[in-house]
């Protein structure tokens, strides 16, 4: 019987009830791998030098682009004037143009009684002069004055 009213009493339950203690462990900070960290910062690194060196690049093709874009300005408007002052030249010295200046000026065909001919009855030479320099002129005349 006593297993029976074992059975039907929990007797545990009045028993005092030892108490266990309980070790709070310290408090782990979580393990942070170093060597990740570092490549991650790395990695960040290099990514901001690459935008970096991109924008650069950008800017200078940039300038490129407007250095060359004024230059091929300043190209066209030289051929352009190069090609109106040739327009400019061939309607001046038109043969037209020429008559009319020449008739302004009272300027004809050449007509021939306006050729002379002339002979020369001596033999071709040349002759030197015996006169001297611009320089020893004015020294000559200088010295002329103190005689």
């Amino acid at each position: 019987m006593a297993a029976a009213a074992q059975k039907l009493y929990d007797y545990q339950r009045f028993e005092e009830k030892k108490r266990v203690e309980i070790k709070e462990l310290p408090k782990k900070r979580p393990q942070t791998n170093r060597i990740a960290v570092a490549k991650i910062v790395l990695f960040l690194m290099f990514v901001a030098v690459s935008l970096s060196v991109l924008i650069y690049t950008k800017a200078i093709q940039t300038e490129l682009n407007n250095a060359y874009e004024t230059t091929k300005t300043m190209v066209t408007q030289a051929q352009n004037e190069n090609a109106r002052l040739q327009v400019e030249l061939e309607k001046k010295l038109s043969l037209t143009n020429v008559e009319q200046q020449a008739r302004a000026m009272d300027m004809g065909e050449m007509q021939q009684r306006q050729i002379n001919y002339v002979r020369f009855e001596t033999e071709n030479k040349v002759v030197v002069s015996q006169d001297t320099g611009f320089f020893q002129s004015a020294v000559a005349w200088i010295k002329g004055l103190f005689q």
